[in-house]
């Protein structure tokens, strides 16, 4: 055996391993939902001054729209598996969480983990950090529980 056709060997091999590989890591066979949270003032609320942020079920490449109306928020996520799109600043990911922070306008994230080898649904509870028009920070959620994610296992 010639070198030229070892090579050509092995390069086939990798390409067919690509091929086989490629199909089982994409994540999503729907098409991706694009989930929205508000963070606004409630003009009317007692005894807190933010309107609840809902949970909200959210698949393998989804999008989720932050959109903070006319504060500044920071957001801490105890999950690395989301990705900045658009919009947001002083992004930072680690191992166990992601924080980032909207000012007078939106982020756009992507939920991008394949599978996450769970069995069952994880249930991410996150914070939300305002700072409201008198230069002190909020937690939107008071003392209730913190907004959440159900992140579904994937189906297979």
């Amino acid at each position: 055996m010639s070198n030229p056709f070892r090579y050509a060997i092995v390069v086939a091999a990798v390409l067919l391993a690509v091929l086989v590989a490629a199909p089982a890591c994409q994540c999503q066979s729907e098409e991706p939902t694009k989930h929205e949270i508000f963070v606004e003032s409630d003009k009317d609320g007692d005894p807190y001054q933010w309107m609840p942020i809902k949970t909200i079920t959210v698949q393998s490449g989804d999008t989720i729209r932050i959109t903070v109306k006319e504060d500044a928020a920071w957001f801490l996520i105890p999950d690395d598996r989301f990705t900045l799109l658009e919009g947001g600043c002083e992004w930072v990911a680690s191992k166990s969480f992601t924080a980032f922070k909207v000012k007078e306008g939106f982020a756009v994230l992507r939920l991008d983990e394949c599978d996450s080898g769970a069995e069952a649904a994880d249930e991410l509870h996150y914070s939300v950090l305002v700072l409201n028009a008198n230069g002190k920070w909020d937690y939107v959620h008071g003392n209730n529980p913190p907004p959440g994610m159900i992140v579904p296992p994937r189906k297979r």
